[in-house]
């Protein structure tokens, strides 16, 4: 992989890779990136070319070919022509790493599972934060369906990917998670619990999952049934009519 990603890209013939590769994620908008890496580098692949493959994050994958193409963003991605799916259900660890790592050494993480603790949230452009670690700092995207919604000045931990945007660089997260800016709902405290319905005033939408991130309802009004949901602790989103969005975790 290492040797892949100093090969010449946008060049009209296939590279065949030697070795296995582990599919680790995919992450972006829809999402727009599958990630597979071996000991030493990462590359990413165009999601929807996958599409008749069956491939899943877990997989063991021999016998890649395809074309090597460079993005207007810089992003290297690889298109294949032929892969063979050698094994399915592996493990996938995730690379500890810290901000000030991560950005000196782009060329060697880029496309790697990185997993950063203790960064900070700060506020940014649309669908975007910054996360912050000492004096480093980096854009991180904010899906919609992740399934903790941080705040600014929130601090946590998220897993994922480097990736590129524009002239710079990116983190496209799988998963965030030990977000200490969430606001507990106490006894009496708003939102309003009326009759197993928690109200939220001005909200258009609701989403409640449980803490390992499923889906567990969506609700396209202010309230959501509480009573229809498994007893515990639970995580709520909100979004607003006004276009803000908050967390809530509440126990019921």
């Amino acid at each position: 992989m290492a040797a892949l990603r100093k090969a010449k890209p946008n060049v009209d013939y296939n590279y065949t890779l030697t070795g296995e590769v582990l599919v680790t994620g995919q992450a972006g908008t829809n999402p727009a990136y599958t990630f597979f890496e071996d000991e030493t580098s990462g590359i990413a692949l165009d999601t929807r070319e996958l599409a008749g493959y069956g491939i899943k994050i877990g997989d063991k994958i021999g016998k890649l070919k395809g074309k090597l193409v460079e993005e207007a963003n810089g992003l290297l991605l690889f298109k294949p022509t032929y892969l063979s799916i050698l094994s399915s259900g592996n493990t996938v660890t995730v690379k500890p790493s810290d901000l000030k790592t991560l950005l000196e050494n782009t060329e060697t993480l880029e496309a790697r599972f990185i997993g950063l603790e203790g960064i900070t949230f700060k506020q940014g452009n649309a669908g975007t934060m910054l996360i912050n670690d000492a004096d480093k700092e980096l854009p991180i995207l904010i899906p919609n369906d992740i399934n903790e919604q941080p705040s600014a000045g929130a601090k946590g931990n998220v897993e994922g990917f480097l990736s590129r945007s524009g002239e710079g660089f990116i983190f496209l997260p799988t998963r965030i998670f030990n977000i200490t800016g969430i606001q507990a709902i106490g006894e009496n405290e708003y939102p309003d619990v009326v009759d197993g319905q928690l109200v939220v005033k001005e909200a258009q939408e609701i989403r409640a999952y449980n803490l390992q991130g499923s889906l567990l309802s969506v609700a396209n009004t202010n309230r959501i049934d509480l009573s229809a949901m498994p007893k515990g602790t639970i995580l709520l989103q909100v979004y607003y009519k006004n276009g803000s969005k908050q967390a809530f975790k509440i126990l019921h």
